[in-house]
């Protein structure tokens, strides 16, 4: 019998195929691909409102000194149709070009603050889609001026929270993402964007699971009730 050659003391008696297979590297375990969910939406389109304004069909003009940009109404605001001009100011909102943004805030804020008894509350159903739209652009800055304009709007009038409940869900959606987001301003200063108390509580309530009611309609059936014990 041939006798067994040894193995130098340390070494292993495994076969070469084995002892020269060098170890798997631990593979490392890759994040879950982001969401997406605080991206700014795809392509910029012309706002309707910047149309108008280069058109010269919006009676306003822009005056700047050291307080800061003010609106000079080249017509009284009172005397405005208030369903064509202030949906046009809210869709100029979501514009993120100069002087067209600033414009169309200072105007909705103007029409807003100067709007005569119940000229708002009739116009709170055109105002729904230019409100989503900004909102869709997921835009900071246009979130933020839309929120401003939106408080503005509520207090004008008692019944215009109430007229918006139909439109919750329309507008909501984008609400619940930012609510707790914080934006980075120029200046490296911390700005929130707050929303409205009120779509606040119902933004954190909402919940779009099919099999629970909806908040909407928790929402009319609490209008019916009150207005049921008023009578």
């Amino acid at each position: 019998m041939e006798s067994q050659k040894k193995t130098p003391r340390g070494q292993s008696n495994v076969s070469g195929s084995l002892t020269n297979k060098k170890p798997n590297k631990q593979t490392k375990q890759s994040r879950p691909p982001k969401t997406g969910a605080f991206q700014k939406s795809g392509k910029e389109e012309v706002t309707l409102f910047r149309r108008f304004y280069d058109r010269s069909d919006i009676p306003v003009a822009l005056d700047s000194n050291c307080r800061g940009p003010k609106l000079r109404w080249l017509i009284e605001i009172e005397k405005l149709d208030y369903h064509h001009f202030l949906p046009l100011f809210f869709d100029g909102m979501r514009d993120t070009k100069e002087p067209y943004a600033t414009i169309a805030t200072l105007g909705a804020k103007d029409m807003i603050i100067h709007a005569p008894p119940n000229k708002i509350l009739n116009v709170v159903p055109q105002l729904i889609i230019p409100i989503k739209k900004a909102l869709e652009t997921k835009d900071p800055g246009v979130i933020i001026r839309m929120t401003q304009c939106i408080q503005e709007l509520v207090k004008s009038d008692e019944l215009v929270g109430e007229a918006l409940v139909p439109y919750y869900r329309q507008i909501l959606p984008v609400f619940n993402i930012f609510i707790n987001k914080h934006n980075k301003a120029p200046g490296n200063r911390a700005i929130s964007i707050r929303v409205p108390t009120p779509l606040r509580r119902e933004a954190m309530a909402t919940d779009e699971r099919p099999w629970q009611q909806t908040r909407k309609e928790q929402l009319f059936s609490r209008f019916s009730e009150e207005d049921d014990d008023d009578d």
